[in-house]
């Protein structure tokens, strides 16, 4: 047993978004969230992130029918700048929750 995540699903107002993407929707976005993505300490540092997709994955599966994106929350400058590695694009207001539209889950 060396990890679990959490998604959840939100709806948010395209407002908040940033302005290019916002323009694509209509005034509320459907979305999933990573809610919690944990690593034992066991496995800690050991590329955990970059070898395992699992949660997009899931994620993708999910949203495919149901919501336009994927939002998450990096709790550091070091999970923000993984995150952006992958598109996912900062929220206005809070450079630490990330949002990757639909399409970019591809």
């Amino acid at each position: 047993d060396w990890s679990f995540l959490t998604l959840a699903f939100c709806e948010i107002q395209a407002e908040v978004l940033p302005r290019n993407i916002a323009k694509k929707y209509s005034a509320k976005v459907l979305s999933a969230k990573l809610a919690r993505l944990v690593v034992s300490k066991k496995h800690q540092r050991n590329g955990f992130g970059k070898n395992d997709g699992n949660a997009l994955e899931r994620a993708m599966i999910i949203l495919e029918t149901l919501a336009h994106g994927f939002f998450v929350d990096a709790k550091e400058e070091k999970a923000r700048k993984y995150y952006e590695e992958y598109r996912f694009i900062p929220m206005p207001d809070n450079k630490h929750q990330l949002f990757l539209a639909m399409n970019g889950l591809q």
